[in-house]
């Protein structure tokens, strides 16, 4: 996210930049080669459009100096809309794990065998964990590119955590037609919903693996 303008920008090298997004007159998204021109400045590489690259209170920003601006983003793509949304998910992964600790420590406490789900536990445990790297490493390295243990370690996590909300609903979903725990069972059914929600919103916003491939 540069600016009020959602692209994708990756180094090629020190003067060449490729800019996957929306350009003028295109319905679908595309990557564009533009090499330096001098003082924050790209041209495409082919092509008249022009990008201007600058800094503005730490965050990097992009702007098309000429009368050809790039398309604006909706609602949706807005710099703000994207932290509410990732403070959000946070919040609900982090209060989460916290909950399963607290009744974890109280079990042990009063020696009782009342059952906790793990499977819940792992689930904001593997987003938990990945939000938290993402922050403190994710995006003080989305310009320069990410390493290995980062793509293929830490944005795996997501995925992981989906494939067990997968088994979370079919588990359930199964206790649902059987009239066992309903009430237990909807709840469970319904964070798994949430995690998947969370993963394609991933997805969407180029978080996992498979777009650093």
């Amino acid at each position: 996210m540069l600016g009020s303008i959602k692209y994708t920008v990756r180094i090629q090298d020190d003067h060449t930049l490729i800019v996957k997004g929306k350009y003028p007159n295109q319905n679908e998204a595309s990557d564009k080669v533009f090499q330096a021109a001098g003082d924050g400045l790209f041209v495409e590489k082919g092509g008249r459009l022009k990008m201007l690259l600058y800094q503005e209170n730490g965050t990097w920003m992009m702007i098309a100096p000429d009368s050809e601006t790039m398309k604006q983003t909706t609602f949706w793509h807005r710099t703000w809309t994207l932290l509410i949304s990732y403070a959000a998910a946070s919040l609900f992964f982090i209060t989460t794990l916290l909950i399963w600790i607290i009744r974890y420590v109280l079990r042990a406490i009063r020696k009782t065998n009342n059952h906790i789900s793990s499977n819940l536990a792992y689930i904001a445990l593997l987003n938990t964990i990945f939000l938290g790297v993402q922050v403190v490493y994710g995006n003080n390295q989305m310009v320069y590119g990410y390493s290995a243990w980062y793509i293929w370690g830490i944005c795996t996590l997501p995925l992981i955590s989906a494939l067990v909300a997968v088994w979370v609903l079919i588990v359930n979903g199964a206790k649902l037609i059987t009239g066992e725990k309903r009430t237990r069972a909807a709840g469970k059914i319904l964070f798994a919903v949430l995690t998947l929600l969370h993963t394609a919103y991933l997805f969407y916003w180029n978080f996992l693996p498979v777009h650093y491939s």
